[in-house]
């Protein structure tokens, strides 16, 4: 979102398994660019609802770099944080808007960090 780090669409594919422990839940994920970057990752998920069928998830995955693409992020390991917002308007589909941030909190020399803003469908999500 920055105007110095290149901008790209990118697909991600999380899994949110059955298993919880009251509001955390693990999670893993794979997120790929057109700009040709790919980082898989996995952590947890803290599912806290709020009224009616509204959820905010914070969450927090270390990951690996699998390609840099057009954006070296500075190091083969980095960590996600994130902020998700969303709503079920069926018991089996959930829409949300998530905002993260990816950097590597200065394990390499550099450090740019990366911002990303996801717009989720997630279904069997309940």
């Amino acid at each position: 979102m920055r105007k110095e780090i290149p901008h790209s669409v990118g697909m991600e594919l999380e899994l949110r398994g059955p298993w919880h422990w009251s509001v955390i839940r693990p999670v893993a994920g794979l997120l790929t660019t057109t700009g040709g970057a790919a980082y898989v990752y996995t952590g947890i998920a803290f599912e806290i609802p709020l009224v009616r069928s509204l959820r905010l998830t914070p969450a927090f995955a270390p990951g690996l770099v699998l390609a840099p693409g057009d954006g070296d992020l500075g190091h083969v390991v980095e960590f996600r944080s994130s902020l998700e917002l969303s709503v079920a308007p069926d018991r089996m589909v959930r829409v949300g808007l998530g905002f993260s941030h990816i950097s590597n909190a200065k394990l390499g020399t550099r450090n740019p960090g990366v911002e990303v803003l996801t717009l989720r469908l997630a279904f069997g999500a309940t």
